[in-house]
């Protein structure tokens, strides 16, 4: 009974020393005088673990074979696109590319992060140069196995279109657009990067008149604008991206009110709708709409929206052109600090922090 009392003192022993050595070993817990603070440091924690699983992925992508290959690039290229880490996957997104066969739709992936990445660093011959290799293996080739979808074709130009309208590179925009039409004679392809051009081409000219009535029945004239900077906001309540815009469309005029901005917006609600008198059904949401986000701004709709749509060539929303005072347009289709930065520079304030 001793021996059994001992080993039983023993092993009680043994198991409060393991749980006394495991609280020694934790980690101290930080202490955090703010929110702010607080923010910060998960943050900050948080982007290490990320940066460790795009290395892990792209570690797992280059050791495994087959099937689990493929899903470790697609996994790795998903993430890093979503957190927009592209020069963490720009090795192995050269390497995906370098393949023979893959998924359409990882390979779209990869050349996006390698361009994407690239164009970080300002390297922009080069981002030419390998979507002009891409648009020729993928894109204008004849042998069907390893021709990508016109969608995906679009996609990855696109992006890449995108960050060079961020950086205010229209020239090389316009080089992208010239070379997907020359390299892909899909009808689809054909006509968006069209349209593109269209945009582009309209940089440093004289703004089109804009006349029509708002949703009160107020006459608007851009005209009455002249001497003003003057933000032109195509858009639609069915199209997420101009809704998710409307936040920084409200700060920016808030922030440059007294500076000589205004929006001027085109609603385009009515042209999904087929029927005569559209623009009149769609008025009581675009109404409810412009309060519920409190725009102060003029919204012009029907007759006039569309008139506006076509002299802009606007064929697809969010689209956007910015007015310089002179009445000329000096940048198109800008979002988010970009936009903030560009009005800035016209108002000569400065921007929005």
């Amino acid at each position: 009974m001793k021996s059994d009392a001992r080993r039983a003192v023993s092993a009680f022993g043994l198991i409060l020393g393991i749980a006394c050595l495991g609280r020694a070993e934790e980690p101290k817990k930080p202490e955090f005088q703010s929110l702010g603070e607080l923010n910060a440091h998960y943050e900050k924690e948080a982007g290490k673990l990320e940066a460790a699983r795009i290395e892990s992925l792209a570690r797992l992508a280059a050791t495994v074979k087959g099937d689990e290959a493929e899903a470790a690039y697609r996994s790795l290229f998903d993430l890093a696109v979503a957190l927009g880490r592209y020069p963490a996957a720009e090795a192995s997104a050269r390497a995906y590319l370098e393949r023979d066969g893959g998924e359409p739709e990882s390979y779209a992936l990869a050349a996006s992060i390698d361009l994407l990445a690239r164009a970080g660093r300002g390297e922009y011959d080069q981002c030419q140069a390998d979507l002009e290799a891409f648009l020729k293996r993928r894109a204008s080739t004849d042998d069907k196995a390893h021709l990508l979808p016109a969608p995906l074709v679009t996609a990855v130009s696109e992006a890449y279109l995108q960050t060079l309208i961020k950086a205010g590179r229209y020239e090389n925009a316009r080089k992208v657009c010239e070379l997907a039409l020359a390299t892909r004679p899909d009808p689809a392809v054909k006509a968006y990067f069209e349209d593109r051009l269209g945009l582009f081409s309209m940089l440093g000219k004289p703004a089109p008149e804009i006349q029509g009535t708002d949703l009160d029945g107020k006459p608007v004239r851009l005209s009455d604008l002249k001497g003003k900077v003057v933000l032109i906001d195509f858009w639609a309540t069915w199209c997420p991206p101009c809704v998710s815009a409307f936040p920084a469309l409200q700060a920016l005029a808030k922030h440059h009110k007294g500076d000589g901005f205004v929006i001027l917006g085109v609603n385009l609600d009515h042209q999904a709708q087929a029927a005569d008198g559209a623009a009149e059904k769609v008025e009581p949401t675009v109404r409810r709409f412009l309060l519920d986000h409190r725009a102060g701004w003029p919204n012009l709709t029907g007759r006039g929206a569309d008139d506006a749509a076509k002299a802009y060539s606007v064929e697809q929303i969010p689209a956007s052109f910015l007015v310089a005072r002179d009445g000329t347009i000096v940048d198109v289709d800008l979002q988010g600090e970009a936009l903030d930065k560009a009005v800035a520079r016209a108002v000569g304030k400065p921007a929005s922090k």
